[in-house]
C-alpha cells in the first residue's frame, strides 16, 4: 500500500517483486483492498492486459491514520531510552538493514 500511496500507480507484478509474495496471494488482498474501497485497479495506459493499482481517497485517509497510530505507538517505545540507548538501537537497525540487503 506503501508503494500506491507515494507514486501514481502501481503494477501488481511491482507488489509480488517488493513483498515476495505469490501473485494468487497478492490477487485475493487486493480483491479485499478493492471491495473494501482502499484502492482501485485502472486499465493500464501502456497495456490493456495489465492495471496498476492507485489508491482511493479512502484508502489514503486510512493509511495516514494507520501510519499516525504507528509512529505514535514507536515514539512511545523509544521515550525511555537514554540518548547511548537510541544509538545502539540505531547501529542494530542498520546491522538488520545490511544483512536483509545481501540476502
Amino acid at each position: 500500500m506503501h508503494s500506491a500511496y507515494i507514486k501514481d500507480g502501481v503494477m501488481p507484478s511491482e507488489i509480488v517483486n517488493i513483498l515476495n509474495i505469490d501473485k494468487s496471494y497478492l490477487s485475493r488482498i487486493l480483491t479485499s483492498l478493492e471491495k473494501r474501497k482502499v484502492i482501485e485497479k485502472i486499465e493500464s495506459k501502456k497495456d490493456s492486459r495489465s492495471v496498476n493499482i492507485h489508491i482511493t481517497n479512502f484508502g489514503r485517509h486510512e493509511f495516514e491514520k494507520l501510519t499516525t497510530a504507528s509512529n505514535k505507538e514507536v515514539a512511545g517505545l523509544l521515550a525511555n531510552l537514554t540518548d547511548a540507548e537510541c544509538k545502539r538501537l540505531v547501529k542494530k537497525m542498520h546491522e538488520i538493514k545490511e544483512l536483509l540487503e545481501t540476502s
